[in-house]
């Protein structure tokens, strides 16, 4: 699965968006740009001649093919060697450059490693609010399994934590009824009082605690 960084981080103060806030910007205006992918054939040689594990043949090799910015992060192994690049450790150390490269740029794609539950759930979740912005709604945990609903709401906490957990999930009201089994108070017409009342407590989004109080 594929997620934006962007997506990532739709929810502000977030554990998720805390982890993705970390794109380096370089205050070299050769060296940078909004986008990585839009750099000229100019700013991919300047970034090349300025890392220390791409030698010398490798800028000629980008120049002389004028290697743009989306170009050069569509290279594999295969097209280095189409463009004369041939020693082994060569190769990995500009793949590897490349692959850092795009770790870096503000609008790559972040790849993750996820079980379908919960994980999975959370990201559908973060494109939905994308998506439909206002009318976005939290995933019910009544919908799933409570197996599911259990381990999906323990990851929900630890990534967004108290209140904002109620941004992924809506929280099930737990309703019951007790009966009041001592000192029944008589009515008028001599019946005991049978009535029943129930207050649901929420703390902090994680845990529900049912409480009840008498009239």
């Amino acid at each position: 699965m594929t997620v934006r960084r962007s997506t990532l981080r739709v929810f502000k103060g977030s554990g998720l968006d805390k982890k993705f806030n970390s794109t380096e910007k370089s205050t070299n205006k050769n060296k940078s740009s909004a986008d990585t992918k839009e750099w000229t054939c100019e700013q991919v040689v300047h970034w090349a001649k300025n890392n220390p594990e791409i030698p010398d043949t490798v800028v000629e090799a980008f120049e002389q093919n004028d290697v743009n910015g989306m170009e050069l992060f569509a290279l594999c192994r295969e097209d280095l060697k189409e463009m004369g690049i041939q020693r082994p450790g060569t190769l990995a150390l500009v793949t590897n450059a490349i692959k850092d490269l795009r770790r870096k740029n503000p609008n790559h794609q972040v790849f993750i490693d996820h079980d379908p539950v919960p994980f999975g759930k959370i990201i559908n979740q973060l494109r939905l609010k994308v998506m439909c912005r206002d009318n976005y709604q939290p995933l019910p945990l009544t919908s799933l399994r409570p197996a599911d609903a259990d381990l999906l709401l323990n990851t929900v906490t630890h990534f967004f934590p108290g209140k904002s957990a109620e941004s992924i999930v809506e929280l099930p009201v737990v309703e019951s009824t007790i009966e009041r089994p001592t000192s029944p108070r008589k009515r008028r017409g001599g019946a005991a009082d049978s009535s029943k009342l129930c207050i649901c407590i929420i703390e902090e989004g994680q845990q529900i605690h049912p409480s009840f109080a008498s009239a």
